[in-house]
């Protein structure tokens, strides 16, 4: 029994965890990070890729409180981002003046950029199987005033096999003069 315990809790100790600093790697350019003006309205569509702001976003809210906002029609919407200063980011996705949908996101300020609370899943059934799912994600404003948003997604599963997988991506997004 005490070996069992041994290898479940090697295992959880194996699965990695995304830390914000892991994140700050991601980021290839070494610019200036700040969050000082993030309150504003950021173009949906990325600037190098086809990420869409509010879909990164609103993927960091727990299963239960996350729903499927329809992604089709995306042309010409912009996200408005209304950081209180404290631990609160309000997201609005916008059409013209239609509001779409409204997420609030608790974040906590890191000094140049916000981390978005962590979303861990995490199922352990000793020895017949084990889930690891965890999302973590910051923002902040780079020397050119885009707003760069930064994923981590880490994945791991044990059923008579272990496999995961490790994955961060970059996402940057233009402020919408208006």
């Amino acid at each position: 029994m005490k070996k069992g315990l041994l290898i479940l809790g090697t295992i959880v100790l194996l699965t990695g965890c995304i830390t914000n600093k892991s994140l700050l790697k991601a980021y290839p350019e070494k610019d200036l990070k700040s969050i000082d003006n993030i309150n504003g309205k950021y173009e949906n569509i990325g600037l190098n890729d086809r990420a869409q702001l509010f879909r990164i976003l609103n993927e960091c809210l727990d299963i239960e409180k996350s729903d499927s906002v329809f992604y089709k029609n995306i042309l010409n919407t912009v996200v408005q981002l209304n950081y209180d200063g404290g631990k609160r980011l309000d997201v609005s996705l916008l059409q013209g003046d239609f509001l779409y949908k409204r997420i609030e996101l608790k974040v906590k300020n890191k000094g140049h950029y916000l981390s978005v609370k962590r979303h861990l899943f995490l199922v352990p059934i000793p020895f017949l199987f084990y889930v690891h799912k965890e999302r973590k994600t910051i923002l902040f404003i780079d020397a050119t005033g885009n707003l760069v948003t930064v994923n981590g997604n880490d994945q791991f599963i044990w059923v008579l096999m272990a496999g995961g997988n490790r994955q961060d991506t970059v996402s940057k997004h233009t402020r919408k003069y208006m």
